[in-house]
């Protein structure tokens, strides 16, 4: 059972900070939850801080968020919500059960040329 005192919680979602997903130079994913029909959520969390310091962190970030709030297919993650507390930034976006494509090409090792096509078909259809 996860400690209470680790739960937090940013408008309607909810996520321990001891389920962190991953982890880069400019913040943390964590798997959280939606408090009401408990669906499953990727919660990426910035600190303004970090914006203080990198003003072309800062507009990449926007930038991303402006580029998937546009995307609406199934092999781009959904952008669900973009909240704000006092310190930090939250991108809520869909779970991807399976971890990213970065995972899955690790697990797998050398593709054959009909995978790597297939991967390749599907990350183009994303833009269209």
């Amino acid at each position: 059972m996860e400690e209470p005192s680790a739960l937090k919680v940013i408008g309607r979602y909810s996520y321990y900070q001891t389920k962190c997903l991953g982890q880069g130079s400019f913040g943390k994913v964590y798997e959280g939850f939606e408090n009401t029909s408990k669906q499953r959520v990727a919660i990426k969390k910035i600190d303004f801080k970090m914006f203080e310091k990198d003003l072309y962190l800062e507009q990449s970030i926007y930038s991303e968020i402006k580029i998937l709030s546009k995307f609406k297919h199934p092999n781009v993650v959904e952008l669900y919500e973009v909240l704000n507390s006092k310190r930090s930034l939250y991108i809520i976006m869909e779970f991807c059960q399976d971890g990213d494509l970065k995972k899955y090409l690790k697990q797998r090792g050398r593709l054959t040329e009909e995978d790597a096509y297939a991967i390749v078909r599907q990350i183009v259809s994303g833009f269209r």
